[in-house]
């Protein structure tokens, strides 16, 4: 989802225990990983020149 400041995990609503925990690990292991901040540098260092390629 783009403008979420933040790491954001979606869940289906039936989903299991074992598929929420499972979301919690994943949300764990990418703030651990510092995805967002990797992200934004990432994208700050991307050179857009407005045009599709």
């Amino acid at each position: 989802m783009l403008g979420v400041d933040g790491i954001s995990i979606k869940a289906h609503g039936r989903s299991k225990r074992v598929a929420i925990k499972n979301a919690i690990k994943v949300c764990y292991e990418l703030a651990e990983n510092n995805l967002i901040d990797n992200f934004k540098e990432a994208l700050e260092n991307e050179k857009f020149s407005g045009k599709p390629t």
